[in-house]
């Protein structure tokens, strides 16, 4: 089976800022997945260097990333006073807000 490209709107959510970061990434959905996963991390490494160990719960692993019926994923991470909302939603789909 080929592994479709396409593009992404991903959306970063912190409750402890205020705004939402969007970027357009291009990938297939495992490439996307894995971007998440980096992002994920990468944050919880700032995270903890600033505020110390202060991860509650949240997504881990690829397992951890929901997939939904209209082919948008979705992640978050629990922190001691905050959480962080991360989603990537193919352009190419139509998607209500």
């Amino acid at each position: 089976m080929r592994r479709t490209r396409k593009n992404y709107l991903v959306g970063i959510c912190n409750t402890e800022d205020d705004g939402v970061t969007l970027s357009r990434v291009n990938g297939t959905e495992c490439m996307i997945i894995k971007y998440l996963i980096k992002l994920l991390k990468s944050d919880r490494k700032v995270i903890e260097e600033n505020y110390g160990s202060c991860f509650d719960y949240g997504a881990e692993t690829a397992e951890d990333i929901i997939k939904r019926q209209d082919g948008s994923l979705h992640a978050f991470a629990t922190y001691n006073n905050f959480h962080i909302d991360y989603s990537a939603i193919p352009e190419s789909e139509p998607y209500m807000l």
